[in-house]
């Protein structure tokens, strides 16, 4: 499937609001279950984000993929940097949800929507292109 640069101008909006109802969740649905099924489906729509963005930029993936084969030790380097993600997220994941409880607890009305309003910014800045990318497409 082409996709084009059409196709990935949506990407920084859903990207922004994916994040915001990831992170505001807890403020609006107290059970645990629900939000485990919810966040479920936003991991979906956040798929169809990568495998929009890995089929734009196909080309460029082949030629990491390849330097990876071929560089000494590099899938090793590339599994450990993959487990290292992991274990950051995780670990951020927590520290973010335990910052919302702990406002929360301190009586702050949508205490975990408004940090989530600064990581819905920072997700839709993550899917912006390149200024040298955009300036190469409009001339």
């Amino acid at each position: 499937m082409d996709v084009n640069e059409d196709d990935l101008r949506i990407l920084p909006i859903a990207s922004g609001l994916v994040t915001l109802a990831w992170y505001a969740m807890p403020d609006l649905i107290r059970s645990r279950g629900l939000r485990a099924v919810l966040k479920t489906g936003l991991l979906g729509v956040t798929g169809v984000g990568v495998t929009l963005l890995a089929q734009a930029h196909e080309d460029e993936i082949s030629q990491i993929k390849q330097d990876v084969a071929e560089a000494e030790h590099g899938t090793a380097i590339a599994a450990a940097a993959i487990a290292a993600t992991a274990a950051v997220a995780l670990v951020g994941e927590k520290l973010i949800y335990r910052h919302g409880e702990r406002r929360r607890r301190n009586g702050r009305r949508l205490a975990h929507t408004v940090p989530a309003l600064f990581w819905a910014v920072a997700g839709a800045l993550a899917f912006l292109p390149p200024k040298d990318h955009a300036a190469s497409q409009a001339s």
